[in-house]
């Protein structure tokens, strides 16, 4: 019966799907998208298309051993929680972490005719935001808070997700990032919501 058990763990983690491929890693909120991830076919992990290690499956199929710069050159074991289509969830001593699987060259198309594309600014009564989209995928967020005489910074990742009227973005720090729900978008202005709240971004003159 235990074996019978080991074998269904096994089926339901790995049976569909494989590792490598490109994911959004999810804050642990589960609110936010952190950084573009990738798991590559010849065992490498890149951190925003930055090589930062090396991956492989365990013999178990349950376990992935990573080795990467944040590690000291050690290998680490993780378990891994879930594997599917479109989640992946590791598990090590500090916590799990979660992964969406995205089909990367399909949104990167789509981000190539975005009507989003270019340099968008979001005022309330303390803060200006600036949201600047480029090609292919480079996002970039800049937080001006004049009563502060502050100025901060946030690079990422961002995908236009032409069939869900979905935007995404992956960066540490910024406002909006994670899933948006697109509600009208044209020359002059986003209208989008964002964790259930009405936003309007106009188009920087």
């Amino acid at each position: 019966m235990k074996k019978l058990l080991n074998l269904l763990v096994i089926a339901s983690v790995g049976f569909g799907a494989d590792i490598a491929g490109d994911y959004l890693s999810i804050s642990k909120d589960g609110k936010r998208y952190r950084f573009l991830t990738t798991f590559t076919k010849d065992g490498k992990i890149k951190l925003m298309g930055t090589d930062i290690g090396n991956w492989k499956k365990g013999e178990d199929e349950k376990t992935i051993l990573i080795s990467s710069i944040f590690d000291n050159g050690k290998t680490r074991k993780d378990k891994i929680v879930l594997l599917n289509q479109k989640s992946l969830k590791l598990q090590d001593n500090k916590g799990v972490f979660s992964y969406r699987r995205i089909d990367r060259e399909k949104l990167l198309q789509n981000n190539k005719n975005a009507p989003i594309l270019g340099s968008w600014i979001f005022k309330s009564q303390d803060k200006i935001e600036y949201f600047i989209f480029k090609l292919p995928d480079n996002f970039r967020y800049i937080l001006e808070e004049p009563n502060k005489s502050s100025t901060s910074k946030s690079e990422g990742n961002w995908y236009y997700d032409k069939s869900k009227k979905e935007l995404l973005i992956a960066s540490m720090n910024a406002f909006l990032s994670g899933k948006s729900k697109i509600i009208s978008v044209d020359k002059e202005k986003i209208v989008l919501i964002h964790q259930g709240k009405i936003n309007t971004l106009k188009r920087k003159k």
